[in-house]
């Protein structure tokens, strides 16, 4: 909440009826007021402490806990990007995700009327939980109950992320904010990257020392969070307005197109073609940008595989069937078999699946190891679809169906809306959010990517355009009318 704007009242005395409590809504001054502050307002305005210096007080206490919660956020998105640096950097992620966490139940608790995500998305808010409920569930009939756990508990961090970034996109101001640091935590990963070129990652992440996987830790992984971070920027470019942020955001839209091409991910460049397919259908005013970018991605492209990039990448991109840098098949040749495994497992337990991260168990206990993929690609199946409809059957998948629908629809009101409405500013906003989150969606049909963090952030955010998301607004959630005072609950609904 913004506490500056607000006058404190110099006089104790009961405000006169004729100016609606200086600036409070009508009906405090009617003894009916609607909510509790103004209950409160409406019991104490003619005792001797003055309840609008009381409520006033509690502003700043509120304000600094909104802002620790998003400059903790921003951090957190900056630092996601990072998850196969060294174990320090890790544990400083953790450190901020506690703050983040512990701002976050401030907000909640001392704000008037902070943004929950039940109150506003309310379906949303209980296939979210039904879904980390099911996950925990299923530990029930899994075969290793110590994955299904551990994958249950990665699946309520995820739902914690999106609630906690919903919260933290009160307004207009601090969307803003988180995207440009979504669009800063995928350049400087890609920076890391091409500066320190890291060796091999993480257990079970794809190692091709051709290809680059930034801080990230999989060049798959960080393709698929390059694609909304690309949408994001290109967006981002019309909203800013100042010249040197424009040259800045440009510089990092090419840093970002350049990563993307360095990965060498086939799944990542076509998830990057079906969103800027998906820009040029929604993109409203930026259809015409959007075209004359997809003309010079392809000049590019074509320029790059046929001049620039080595013989193993265009192997690579040209054939289904092709060897990485250490002889092993790899990426599509490896997932034909993972996805027939995984249809097989949704054929004999379609409703409840074989329970949640157990794919690989259920795989070698029914099926053996397959000779075509070795023992970490068997981990997971390469597409969050059929990962999740085999490990957690019909009802996980409308669960997540639901979360997913729910962020996509309230993206797409949200730029229709500000469109209908004449709001340049909000429209560029939510339609970046709205196709960056379709380009990550086609990513996951390419890897297991239902647990990554930039999924479930950029989830929370789509939520956030309703109501405060994209209004150029400040405080808990309610809209401001004339003469009201920021941060205040001014609305009579």
């Amino acid at each position: 909440m913004n506490s500056a704007a607000v006058v404190r009242p110099t006089s104790t005395a009961c405000p006169p009826a004729t100016n609606a409590c200086a600036g409070w809504p009508e009906s405090c001054s009617s003894g009916s007021p609607p909510a509790d502050d103004r209950d409160e307002f409406v019991r104490h305005r003619c005792g001797g402490d003055d309840p609008a210096v009381h409520l006033v007080n509690r502003l700043p206490r509120e304000g600094r806990a909104d802002q620790v919660l998003l400059v903790g956020l921003s951090l957190f998105t900056l630092m996601s990007f990072f998850p196969a640096v060294p174990n320090s950097v890790n544990g400083k992620l953790k450190v901020v995700g506690c703050i983040v966490a512990v701002a976050w139940l401030a907000v909640v608790w001392r704000s008037d009327h902070p943004r929950v995500l039940w109150r506003e998305h309310r379906l949303v808010a209980v296939a979210t939980v039904g879904l980390v409920m099911w996950s925990l569930s299923s530990t029930l009939w899994a075969t290793d109950r110590g994955s299904a756990l551990a994958s249950a508990g990665r699946v309520a961090m995820g739902a914690a992320l999106l609630v906690v970034v919903f919260t933290g996109g009160r307004d207009r101001r601090a969307v803003l904010t988180l995207t440009l640091a979504f669009v800063a935590g995928g350049a400087l990963t890609v920076a890391f990257g091409l500066i320190f070129k890291p060796g091999p990652p993480v257990v079970g992440a794809v190692f091709d020392p051709t290809r680059l996987s930034g801080g990230v830790g999989d060049p798959n992984d960080l393709a698929a969070a390059l694609v909304p971070a690309i949408a994001l920027g290109l967006f981002g470019l019309s909203y800013v307005r100042n010249r040197q942020g424009r040259v800045a955001l440009a510089a990092i839209l090419v840093a970002l197109l350049t990563g993307m091409l360095l990965t060498q991910s086939r799944g990542g460049l076509a998830a990057t073609a079906v969103m800027l397919g998906a820009g040029l259908v929604l993109g409203g005013r930026l259809r015409g940008r959007i075209a004359a970018l997809c003309g010079v991605l392809v000049l590019i492209g074509v320029f790059y595989y046929a001049f620039l990039a080595p013989t193993e990448s265009v192997d690579r991109l040209v054939s289904v069937v092709h060897s990485d840098a250490s002889g092993r098949r790899s990426d599509a040749s490896n997932r034909f078999p993972l996805w027939a495994h995984a249809a097989r497992l949704i054929a004999q337990q379609p409703i409840a699946g074989v329970g949640a991260g157990n794919y690989r168990a259920a795989v070698e206990q029914r099926f053996g190891r397959d000779p075509a993929t070795d023992a970490v690609h068997q981990r997971i199946v390469h597409n969050s679809y059929l990962e999740i409809q085999a490990e957690l059957g019909i009802v996980g998948m409308l669960l997540f169906l639901t979360v997913v629908g729910g962020a996509v629809a309230t993206a797409f009101r949200s730029a229709q809306g500000a469109a209908t409405d004449g709001d340049r500013d909000g429209e560029l906003l939510a339609r970046g959010i709205l196709i960056g989150l379709i380009g990550l969606l086609a990513a996951q049909l390419f890897l297991s990517g239902e647990y990554q963090v930039q999924f479930w952030w950029l989830m929370g955010l789509s939520l956030a355009l309703a109501g405060t998301g994209v209004r150029a607004t400040s405080g808990s959630g309610d809209r401001l009318p004339a003469g009201g005072r920021p941060g205040l609950p001014c609305d009579a609904s």
